[in-house]
């Protein structure tokens, strides 16, 4: 049974091509009119390996990888041949950056790079094929009996005058020298290490700086990291090698996102041959059932519940129950490769073929094609086709990539196979092309405050409880004002990105709920716009919040002093920080920093009850007719804008293009938020105990009129002034 889909190395290379030569040696016969083959891209073209992968860059040029006494070779997106690097410096199982250059290992285990057929560079890491970095760079783990074994990254570029590249990232993973058993995936924000021991992995996530985050794991067989770093693993019985349980392991905030059991969903004794990430955060299986001895697909969605399976047809039965190649792309179409069972006329000749069938997100089959030899002996032998299986199959635009050997002639062909909407392959596609991609110039970031909070409906997949409940509203001021004006472009399919809960660090550097930061680290200059609310939870906000309601806020209490202490201590640093960071991000954007509103009618001691925020009154003492709690909560509101106005101004005067840092106001005695706080004198436009009967943490946010008549006005009068 195969349970290890591990990158090859040079001796199994070695071997599988000095077994696919003695076949060839021992075989004869040529390709057949009467084979059957799909629509292609372009024609099919002569490979030069039998078991590496191909690579594809993001604009369709496609790489064959090589190994003993072949050459490596690229092809345009339309099947020119544009590059060959002869065999004394092969690289077996090449990646691309997004400029097309190759990286790789070569027969001597180092590490080349190339653009075009010119070397740019190359280093003695000898340990594992590298990976590309969506940061750009090259990383890969090096190891030796002085040194032990370090994870380390490289730019594509050389030194100056050199043919050694710049390291950017050396930190020591284990003292021993051996490398057996690593390996390296990479995410949206860092690199995910492997230690494989048995039949279980040692899983350690390190950012792109080299800090190792807390979510080091032990697993058990770990499959693949999606692009947010979260990571799929199952486990099996040694003795049986059933499947007993499937999860999914978020490393940014060190927890199991779900668990399941496999006899729950699956059924008992199956066996999981693969699992590859979703864009959406599930995971599709190919699960062998051996009570009908069948291959079956299996989509989970993000909360690991099964939302439907898809029998394979006429799958070809292999001892080792070699299960389909899955390749998944970034719109989320699934393909599966499999080797196939062909009938012909001749009993004693049985023919393969390679099936390919693409179901689409709801798991409508939409593709089912096969790669078919001659089945007809009177139009001469009978022929079939086969593969090496063991790992997906890049996808482009559309074109899905795959090597395949003609029998009885033992040739390999590369195939440009045109197939349903793929785009590219995930999650390699989405590092190499940063996506999700933004998809227009203004961006909403921020707290609960930008994203809605408590104003129903939210957006599809941002309330799931435990999983995402980022709570993005249709009725948020970024929505309500999107594409109003010349000044105020659409927001799109991303640009919404404000997360409930959220504090400096999940703009920049902190993922969170399932979904990464709210900026990526490199910039976007087709930006125009961005919007944001942050420092709220920073400063322990919603503590104090709960403090007022259900104990007390006032200026005497622990938590207003604490609240107080991280606005004058802590809140400052962070917030310039993350400023300096947006502007960065953005170089081309005009930035709002959005205050926060007064919650609380300023009520003062000697006022009269009022039962609407009763809870804001000192009923220990009623009789002293004080509301402490009042003044306590609109104090912090008042401190926590002056700090953030201050940050921003700070800012501003650090260059001149910092001035398009802007801070909108919504306090004070202009806003007109005036008189719409809880108990005051108009009507409402904030969450009251009686209104957030669906979730408690909807108190003290702006309802729908607060969002529209409030935050809406206020800052589309600033855009448009500005």
């Amino acid at each position: 049974m195969r349970k290890n889909k591990f990158t090859r190395t040079p001796v199994m290379l070695a071997v599988a091509s000095l077994l696919a030569s003695l076949i060839v040696f021992v075989s004869s016969g040529t390709a057949s009119a009467a084979e059957s083959i799909p629509t292609l891209q372009w024609p099919a073209v002569t490979s030069v390996e039998t078991a590496a992968f191909p690579a594809v860059s993001p604009t369709g040029e496609v790489t064959d990888g090589c190994a003993g006494g072949k050459s490596l070779r690229t092809y345009s997106n339309t099947g020119v041949l544009i590059r060959e690097i002869g065999e004394a410096t092969c690289i077996g199982d090449p990646i691309v950056d997004g400029s097309g250059d190759v990286y790789g290992r070569n027969t001597k285990w180092d590490l080349v790079a190339y653009h075009g057929n010119k070397m740019k560079w190359t280093y003695p890491a000898r340990c594992v094929s590298p990976i590309m970095g969506a940061d750009g760079n090259i990383y890969s783990i090096e190891a030796s009996a002085s040194k032990g074994v370090h994870l380390v990254g490289l730019t594509p570029q050389a030194l100056s005058g050199s043919l050694a590249p710049v390291k950017i990232l050396d930190v020591q993973v284990s003292t021993s020298d051996g490398c057996f058993g690593y390996s390296i995936q990479a995410y949206r924000t860092g690199i995910v290490l492997f230690n494989r021991k048995g039949s279980s992995n040692i899983a350690s996530f390190y950012t792109y700086s080299g800090k190792l985050l807390e979510g080091t794991r032990s697993l058990g067989f770990a499959t693949s990291v999606n692009y947010y770093g979260q990571l799929l693993s199952y486990e099996y019985t040694d003795s049986t090698f059933t499947t007993k349980v499937v999860s999914e392991y978020d490393p940014s905030s060190r927890r199991v996102v779900w668990k399941a059991s496999s006899d729950a969903f699956l059924g008992p004794n199956v066996d999981i041959d693969d699992m590859k990430p979703m864009p959406d955060g599930g995971a599709i299986l190919s699960v062998w059932y051996p009570d009908t001895s069948s291959w079956t697909l299996v989509r989970l969605s993000n909360l690991g519940k099964k939302v439907w399976e898809r029998k394979l047809s006429n799958p070809l039965p292999i001892n080792d129950r070699t299960g389909p190649d899955i390749s998944v792309g970034t719109t989320g179409n699934i393909a599966a490769i499999y080797e196939s069972n062909v009938a012909t006329d001749d009993p004693s000749h049985p023919s393969n073929a390679i099936t390919i069938q693409v179901h689409d997100t709801s798991g409508t089959l939409v593709y089912n094609q096969s790669i078919k030899g001659n089945v007809d002996s009177s139009a001469g032998a009978v022929t079939g086709y086969s593969a090496y299986m063991g790992m997906s199959w890049p996808v482009w635009n559309n074109t899905l990539f795959i090597r395949v050997r003609h029998d009885p002639d033992q040739s390999w062909k590369l195939f440009a196979v045109k197939v349903p909407a793929f785009g590219r392959d995930y999650p390699l596609g989405a590092l190499l092309e940063k996506l999700p991609p933004v998809t227009s110039p203004y961006v909403a970031l921020g707290d609960s405050f930008s994203a809605g909070e408590g104003v129903e409906p939210f957006e599809t997949g941002t309330n799931i409880k435990g999983t995402n409940e980022c709570h993005r509203s249709k009725y948020a001021y970024s929505r309500l004002i999107s594409g109003t004006s010349s000044k105020i472009p659409s927001l799109g399919s991303y640009g919404f990105r404000a997360c409930s809960g959220a504090v400096t660090s999940n703009l920049t550097d902190k993922p969170q709920a399932n979904e990464g930061v709210q900026i990526d680290p490199w910039s976007d200059p087709s930006i125009r716009l961005v919007t944001l609310t942050i420092g709220g939870n920073d400063i322990g906000f919603g503590d104090l919040a709960k403090a007022c309601i259900f104990d007390s806020c006032a200026k005497t209490s622990n938590v207003y002093k604490a609240s107080l202490n991280k606005i004058n201590t802590e809140l400052p640093g962070k917030l310039t920080t993350t400023y300096k960071k947006i502007l960065k991000y953005a170089p081309n954007a005009k930035v709002y920093v959005v205050g926060y509103p007064q919650v609380i009618a300023n009520k003062k001691t000697g006022d009269d009850f009022d039962g609407r925020c009763f809870y804001m009154y000192d009923q220990a003492n009623p009789t002293a007719r004080t509301w402490s709690d009042v003044d306590a909560a609109r104090s912090i509101v008042t401190e926590l804008d002056k700090k953030i106005s201050a940050a921003v101004n700070s800012v501003r005067g650090l260059s001149a293009s910092n001035k398009r840092l802007v801070y909108v106001p919504v306090d004070g005695p202009t806003s007109p938020f005036n008189g719409h706080e809880i108990c005051g004198t108009k009507t409402s436009w904030f969450q009251n105990l009686d209104q957030a009967q669906n979730n408690q943490n909807y108190v003290f946010h702006p309802n729908k009129l607060g969002q529209e008549l409030g935050y809406a006005a206020v800052v589309k009068a600033a855009i448009n002034a500005g």
